[in-house]
């Protein structure tokens, strides 16, 4: 019958332009929105905003948690951003962690602030799901009609390169496009191909800053540092690639070489007679794959190295993502023998309480409380502060970035044990590491 046939025809158009999980209008739907949008704008000489929402980090909720649990998250994330808007918003989901918001009917861009503040304090709340505190963050990118494009598919496309720039600034904020954005945003893409390209091809090098124990002013260890010179962008810092390395997924493949490339090198220094402890730093980024602590095992056990010759070292601020499963994977690492830092210790906000139950042997003091020792009494302070704290709880000292003999001279008399920096030696490729290190004796 005709009405039953029009009924089914109806369901099948809603099917084809809605999102299955949430039951938002789907990118089809949004596409042929934000036309309709533009068309009517251009008749009535009004603006069209458009925000692109992704939620930072939602792999990991999915990762730890399982799908069941991000699902769910999905659902409660749509529900507070539906409830943030105004009825003449359209909020819409691309897919994964993406949404979109289309505002019409404006003048003034300063709407768009408030709408996207809106919309982050909506997220802002931990989510409870199944007895999981899950805490939700978004970076968001704006664009505007007519000021970045005049059409449907520019506008998206600039709103998804504006909020690319939220996440590099950090995540959490929200950023309006700018011509000057496509061009950084260009200039990033062209670097993570030359970044895959230099991974895969092994053109990466690894330089060695060599640590000087205070009592004896003997070169015990050497801290692995990446350095990557590319012939068309030159030398490219690690601040700039790393961050490349984890967005992109490279950071896994990345630092399984580093770990492999670290443990040959220590192998071969004792094989020389130089009996250095080699420290290695992990992101934060590759605890999130499975049996992260027996791969490294494996690769260390496989350049013939123990692990007792090698220090991990993990950054404060990437132990506060997920607290209980890098504690785990850290317990796992010492039990086969690894010894285990806390880098740039002082600039996160892990609780002191954290610590004392944390599997690690030693606190690396940021080169930022470092750099103004002399000059600062608040560094001064926080640094004895960590002196104090790390001796208390048996954990060994180390110093970074020291540069000047009055900073070497404060540290040796609060107890500090070991230090790193250009006083001492910046970092040095493996044989003029082994020269140096010869010529300290």
């Amino acid at each position: 019958d005709v009405s039953s046939r029009i009924q089914a025809e109806e369901r099948l158009q809603y099917l084809a332009t809605r999102d299955a999980l949430t039951g938002l209008p789907n990118r089809l739907l949004l596409q042929e929105r934000v036309a309709q949008a533009i068309a009517q704008a251009k008749r009535s000489r009004r603006r069209v905003g458009v925000l692109f929402i992704d939620l930072d980090r939602f792999k990991n909720v999915n990762d730890t948690l399982g799908h069941r649990i991000g699902d769910e998250l999905l659902k409660r994330v749509t529900a507070s951003l539906s409830a943030a808007l105004r009825e003449t918003d359209l909020l819409a989901r691309l897919g994964g962690d993406e949404f979109m918001v289309i505002v019409e009917d404006f003048e003034d861009s300063s709407v768009l602030n408030r709408i996207a503040l809106k919309l982050q304090d909506a997220i802002a709340q931990p989510f409870e799901i199944e007895e999981h505190d899950i805490y939700v963050t978004s970076s968001i990118g704006i664009a505007v009609y007519p000021d970045d494009s005049d059409d449907p598919e520019g506008l998206l496309k600039h709103a998804d390169v504006a909020m690319y720039r939220s996440k590099e600034l950090g995540r959490n904020t929200y950023q309006f496009f700018d011509a000057s954005l496509a061009e950084h945003r260009l200039k990033q893409h062209t670097l993570e191909t030359a970044l895959r390209t230099a991974v895969k091809e092994g053109t990466l090098k690894l330089h060695y800053q060599p640590v000087m124990r205070i009592a004896d002013k003997a070169i015990v260890g050497a801290e692995a540092l990446l350095r990557w010179h590319d012939e068309e962008h030159g030398n490219v810092a690690p601040q700039v690639f790393i961050p490349l390395a984890e967005e992109s997924g490279l950071i896994h493949l990345l630092g399984d070489w580093v770990m492999r490339s670290a443990a040959e090198q220590c192998v071969a220094w004792r094989k020389a007679g130089t009996p250095l402890k080699v420290s290695v730093n992990l992101s934060g980024r590759q605890f999130y794959r499975d049996g992260l602590a027996q791969r490294i095992t494996e690769i260390v056990r496989g350049a013939g190295c123990e692990p007792g010759w090698i220090e991990l070292e993990v950054t404060e601020s990437s132990l506060l993502h997920d607290l209980d499963s890098i504690k785990k994977v850290l317990q796992q690492l010492r039990e086969e023998g690894f010894s285990v830092a806390i880098d740039d210790f002082g600039t996160g906000y892990s609780s002191l309480s954290h610590l004392k139950h944390f599997p690690i042997d030693t606190l690396k003091i940021d080169i930022s409380f470092i750099a103004d020792l002399e000059t600062d009494p608040g560094d001064a302070a926080i640094t004895e502060a960590i002196i104090a704290l790390a001796r208390g709880l048996g954990l060994r000292v180390v110093a970074e970035g020291v540069g000047t003999k009055a900073q070497l001279e404060f540290l040796e008399l609060r107890g500090c044990h070991c230090l790193q920096g250009f006083w001492i030696s910046p970092a040095l490729p493996p044989v003029e590491l082994v020269e140096f290190t010869k010529s300290r004796h």
